[in-house]
């Protein structure tokens, strides 16, 4: 959420593209980190099946965003 404040507060479109691929993989990242803590046993899938399908649904929601901005 910071990163696309922070891209929004820019002077361009073309930098506020470039916030919103941070934030995409910034939720990429916590994707990987709760995968990680499955397969190590610190979380069950059951856990953050919930979560994983939120982030892949933003992850696309910030796509589409980017998409909405080119070219920039």
């Amino acid at each position: 959420m910071a990163n696309i404040a922070e891209g929004k507060g820019r002077r361009t479109k073309g930098e506020f593209a470039q916030f919103l691929g941070i934030a995409r993989g910034s939720t990429r990242e916590v994707h990987a980190h709760l995968e990680l803590a499955v397969d190590v046993g610190l979380l069950t899938l059951d856990d953050v099946h919930q979560t994983l399908c939120l982030t892949i649904e933003l992850s696309k929601l910030l796509t589409a965003m980017m998409r909405k901005l080119a070219p920039f």
